[in-house]
């Protein structure tokens, strides 16, 4: 029990009864606006109590381990629960806020001085419990602070610690108890290991404590006992480093699990001191600086002990004063430096709790100064008398008006992030699942686990699978599917935690289940998933089907796809999606203020739209924006306008639904869509988008020429040639006379065996020269794409008529010989290469790639004698064409030509000390001319450079074998 000396009635409720009011009356209206599902900021800790978050917990110790407990209730009152636990910390804080406000000493200036003569200086007024209370209200009632304190946030729990160790230091002014200090170290030990700003807090701590302790801190035997208590608490660190290197399945050992939670905390206080110093002083302003001022004792004057000096020095204090009290609750209401639009997406609830704090200590201040008894005065002249009413009367007026205005605003944006609209958003895409099991996958882990707390919610889903795509990667991840899914996960785990599983391992994998299972991917997506399945949308959800072995893109949607969509689209905009706008928009700038709304315009208070309603507005857009283009895909130009216009209301900043539907309105005025000028698209994609990746997961699908052209040479760079080519034919659709994406198509369609379709594409082609602008540097592509389809269709006699009627059309010209060249020698057709290469050498004898490429063509056809003339001309040419020499030293090698073909590797060996190939030539020369030792070593050397899994590898390793001498 903390000891007090004797107080009045008044004082007593002030102090004692009033914090236990003000958490009670806190606790009804935070249960009074709980949220009772998730909220985008409570999803996260909601899927790591219910199990469904596969990353081994390393951070927020005291958090994990209070709220333990709720692992083990049903998971359908796990939200509920963690909600609650929020609300019941947040009453707790703005109890233990009450009771510091109370705690404040009133000496600092002469003029408190003057009217406050309490042993403690405490305020004694009979008015003392509005500083409290205000501060309560100015704190309680802030957007931030409320959002964390109705739905599940470790931040509440992290802002309770930070109070009761600013409780305790102000108990310690009373009674000078060192208890009072030992239990602020160890608290504060306890809370730095749940929270990184406690670290950045430290030295302002350690300057309290000397400022409250005085000479008397620098004991050793006080430092000592708050040192060890302090690390006790800091003990906390070590628990969950400790319950994962117990845990085998997640292979993790103490000590990085140890480093990787202190680690993060000095980089995140670290990295805000490097770069976000500036924004850090502006919100140090109105929470450290006004904190710090009333922790002086000020003088009565500053040098100048004269009535006029001591009365400047007094103004200057109440001007300070008022500056501080109305500048912290104005940031109370959250103007644009405020931290929550300044706190680059952290709560910074420590700013607001002292800017409270500060709050009831003004305003108590101006009570005392302005209204207080204390003493024996002089009577005041009438005009003095009526200003101190004015003032004492504009903290009565604070107490009205401020939680008014904190209501006013805050209300309607605590019931839309507590409301339906995320509930229906999860139950929108489940809509589009199958009532049985399925595999469900996403690139976003939040959704999955919206899903999972839905299915939990309505006792369902416990059939499915749900996989975090971008976490297959990690040998962890697979541990946890195994462990939760048990038989239902076909496939063991990697025993290696320490490797990347690859990606061609987890195509497999994907493949393998959706042979028995059926594959759902919660959102539009790409990548290499993509390239063995197609997504089917049905709503928000996508159905992935496989490729057949003669559907090479996929199919157009059937009518009945398109009126399913269609009616879905429909419904969610007028039940859901409207009423979603409603909070997103901005309002009507054209409007008439009313009185109150006028006030805060004025003030800079006007609120941004809710944070909840623009998350879901961005996901909404991207969904919207994807099914426009497939209307527009279909025909259905005014559907797909009437979702890319909703689309770009939801997200603003979605370049993707704006461009299409610039696109639209060009197709809907005539039969062609107008290109956008061939600028680099990366600069169209919008704020802080600078990829592909990025532009695609937040906007969806650009349906431009220019932009799928561009997103189509993307894929082909990733390996998605499926993708690739689905882009370069929407692109051809869209610009009839786009020659570029019919020539890679026409690649991409020879590649898959669909020789056909490239001829069809190379005769429009020639259909209409005008049309395509044709020309002889289009023409060298063309010709590849057209001679490859003839040769592998086996059609050489085609093929050779197309390079005929092309080097007729251009005589002489090297680079259409040289393509014709590439090409036959792609498809082993050597003797029409070595007629192009020697039309090649007429123009130029001594053109070294038209050399090279005799040579190559000569030993592929076992001439090696007529390969080393011109392979030897080339390096006769070029000293250092290694590609050239390499290939005459095969020529001498299967040639039986033994020392040149030595002599030849042996200056390759020299610039390519490990290269195998070289070590298999001059290990065959040794064999041949029975050099046993040096056909072992070389061969020994292949061995060790060489890959393994080739017949060449099996061959040299019996030969070696075969050479070594048995042991005497």
């Amino acid at each position: 029990m903390t000891m007090e000396q004797p107080v009045s009635p008044r004082q007593r409720f002030t102090r004692a009864f009033l914090p236990w009011v003000v958490a009670t009356g806190a606790i009804v209206l935070y249960l009074l606006t709980l949220s009772h599902w998730v909220t985008s900021n409570s999803l996260g800790h909601t899927a790591k109590v219910s199990g469904w978050s596969w990353q081994p917990e390393f951070y927020e110790p005291l958090y994990w381990l209070l709220t333990y407990p709720f692992h083990w209730l049903p998971a359908r009152l796990i939200p509920l629960a963690l909600n609650a636990f929020s609300a019941v910390c947040a009453a707790l804080t703005l109890g233990l806020l009450a009771r510091s406000v109370a705690l404040l000493p009133h000496d600092r200036t002469h003029a408190q001085r003057q009217k406050e003569h309490g042993e403690y200086s405490l305020l004694s007024l009979p008015a003392a419990w509005l500083p409290p209370l205000l501060a309560v209200l100015v704190c309680g009632l802030q957007l931030t602070f409320w959002e964390n304190a109705t739905a599940a946030s470790n931040e509440m729990l992290n802002l309770l610690l930070f109070a009761w160790v600013i409780r305790c230091l102000l108990e310690y002014r009373l009674e000078e108890r060192d208890s009072w200090l030992i239990r602020a170290a160890f608290v504060y030990g306890l809370a730095m290991t749940n929270d990184w700003a406690m670290l950045g807090f430290l030295p302002a701590f350690l300057v309290a404590l000397v400022w409250v302790k005085g000479l008397s801190f620098f004991n050793l035997r006080f430092l000592t006992r708050m040192a060890l208590i302090g690390l006790a608490g800091m003990l906390l660190y070590l628990l969950l480093p400790l319950v994962q290197s117990l845990d085998h399945s997640t292979g993790i050992p103490f000590w990085p699990a140890l480093k990787a939670n202190v680690g993060s905390q000095t980089g995140v206080v670290i990295a805000l001191l490097k770069n976000r110093r500036g924004e850090l002083t502006l919100l140090s302003l109105t929470s450290l600086l006004p904190v710090f001022i009333m922790g002086i004792r000020w003088a009565s004057y500053f040098g100048d002990s004269s009535p006029l000096g001591v009365t400047l020095a007094t103004v200057m204090f109440h001007v300070v004063h008022g500056l501080f009290l109305i500048a912290c609750v104005w940031v109370a209401l959250d103007p644009p430096f405020s931290p929550r639009n300044k706190g680059f997406g952290l709560p910074f609830l420590t700013s607001y709790y002292l800017g409270a704090l500060s709050v009831g200590y003004f305003s108590g201040y101006f009570l005392l100064v302005f209204g207080g008894s204390g003493g024996r005065f002089k009577r005041l002249p009438g005009y003095l008398q009526v200003f101190n009413t004015a003032v004492t009367s504009g903290i009565w007026l604070l107490l009205l008006l401020v939680p008014l205005a904190l209501v006013y605003r805050n209300v309607p944006q605590i019931r839309t992030t507590n409301g339906p609209m995320l509930g229906q958003y999860a139950a929108l895409l489940a809509q589009g699942l199958p009532t049985q099991g399925a595999v469900l996958l996403s690139d976003d882990a939040r959704r999955l686990w919206l899903l999972q707390s839905l299915a939990a919610r309505n006792g369902t889903g416990g059939d499915d699978v749900f996989l975090d795509t971008d976490a297959l990667k990690y040998p962890g991840y697979h541990a946890y599917l195994k462990k939760t899914y048990q038989k239902r996960w076909p496939f063991d785990s990697p025993k290696d935690f320490r490797r990347l599983v690859r990606d061609t391992t987890i195509v497999r994998l994907i493949y393998t289940l959706g042979q028995s299972n059926t594959l759902y991917y919660a959102h539009p997506s790409f990548g290499y998933y993509f390239e063995f399945f197609y997504p089917e949308p049905h709503g928000l959800t996508f159905k992935l089907n496989p490729y057949t072995t003669n559907l090479f893109m996929p199919p157009p949607l059937t009518q009945a796809q398109i009126e399913e969509n269609e009616a879905f689209w429909t419904k969610a905009e007028h039940e859901e999606i409207d009423p979603l706008l409603a909070a997103i928009l901005p309002p009507d700038p054209t409007r008439k203020f009313g009185l109150v709304d006028g006030l805060i315009a004025r003030a800079h208070l006007t609120l941004p739209p809710n944070r909840e309603a623009v998350a879901l507005g961005v996901l909404y857009s991207k969904s919207l924006s994807y099914w426009g283009v497939e209307m527009q895909k279909a025909g259905q130009l005014a559907q797909a306008a009437v979702h890319f216009d909703r689309a770009k209301h939801l997200n603003p900043n979605n370049r993707a639904a704006e461009i299409n539907l610039d696109v639209n309105s060009s197709l809907s005025a005539g039969p062609a869509a107008a290109r956008r000028s061939a600028i680099k698209v990366e600069d169209e994609f919008g704020p802080d988008i600078r990829n592909w990746d990025d532009a695609l997961v937040v906007n969806g699908p650009y349906d431009e020429p220019n932009f799928c052209f561009q997103l189509g040479m993307a894929f082909l760079r990733g390996g998605n040639y499926r993708q690739g080519a689905a882009e370069f034919a929407r692109a051809k659709d869209l610009e009839p006379g786009n020659l570029p994406a019919r020539l890679w198509l026409g690649q991409l369609y020879v590649a898959n065996h669909l020789a056909d379709a490239a001829l069809d594409l190379t005769e429009e082609i020639h259909s209409s020269p005008d049309r395509f602008a044709l020309g002889r540097t289009n023409q060298i592509p063309l010709l590849m794409v057209e001679t490859s389809a003839h040769l592998a269709k086996n059609d050489v006699p085609g093929a050779q008529a197309v390079v005929q009627r092309v080097v007729a059309k251009y005589p002489g010209d090297d680079e259409i010989l040289s393509a014709a060249t590439k090409v036959f020698i792609t498809y082993g057709r050597y003797s029409n290469a070595l007629q192009t290469v020697e039309q090649q050498l007429k123009i130029a004898p001594e053109n070294p790639n038209a050399l090279l490429s005799k040579g190559f063509v000569c030993i592929q056809l076992n001439e090696f004698d007529q390969a080393i003339p011109p392979l030897s001309k080339v390096i006769s040419l070029q000293s250092t064409n290694y590609s050239a020499l390499l290939s005459r030293a095969i020529a001498y090698l299967r040639s039986e030509q033994w020392d040149p073909a030595r002599r030849d590797y042996e200056v390759l060996q020299k610039a390519f000390p490990t290269s195998y190939q070289i070590y298999f030539g001059l290990g065959e020369i040794a064999y041949r001319q029975k050099d046993t030792n040096a056909a072992v070593r070389n061969y020994q050397l292949y061995l060790a450079n060489s890959p393994t899994n080739t017949p060449e590898f099996q061959s040299v390793k019996k030969r070696l074998q075969d050479l070594k001498l048995p042991e005497p």
